[in-house]
């Protein structure tokens, strides 16, 4: 069912697009002024959680209490259906910039959101989305990041591919 409603969005773009805006006065608008620029459209698919197969938190999710939740074998769905239908996953600073008038999209752009970056993302999303060679956006919570009555939910440093500037001495 739900690859069926990916199918339907991802074949008309309908839903969750994005269209050119004028923003950068003169450069947005020759490329308003563009026929392609006016008939793109860039889906965004929006997800809050993708859990593990047969996690408590997957099968206490409802429709009702559930938006945005689903199974990791369903998440592998989407982007097996984005692959195999040519769709190419870019990330929203490659939309904002094409916005704006500047850089260049594919013909069949889409983009992957995830809300409130709960710690999945990092654990179940991140390893799929990197053997699909796909980006995405996450959106955390930052207001509560700084707090010290909350625990952190990731106690174990996560190594970068960078080391922040203090460590680089």
């Amino acid at each position: 069912m739900l690859l069926a409603g990916a199918r339907r969005v991802l074949g008309s773009c309908a839903a969750a697009t994005l269209q050119p805006r004028p923003i950068a006065p003169v450069a947005a608008a020759r490329r308003l002024l563009s026929s392609q620029a006016r008939q793109q459209r860039v889906p965004i698919l929006i997800y809050h959680h993708v859990y593990p197969e047969g996690s408590d938190e997957l099968g206490a999710a409802t429709f009702e209490t559930g938006s945005g939740v689903i199974g990791e074998a369903a998440f592998r769905s989407h982007l097996e259906f984005l692959r195999d239908e040519g769709w190419s996953v870019v990330g929203t600073s490659a939309v904002v910039e094409w916005l704006q008038g500047g850089g260049e999209l594919p013909e069949r752009a889409a983009v992957l959101h995830f809300d409130n970056g709960w710690l999945d993302s990092y654990t179940v999303v991140a390893p799929i989305l990197e053997e699909f060679g796909f980006c995405a956006t996450l959106f955390p919570i930052t207001d509560v990041c700084s707090s010290p009555a909350l625990p952190s939910p990731n106690p174990t440093p996560v190594s970068h591919p960078t080391p922040p500037p203090a460590a680089r001495g």
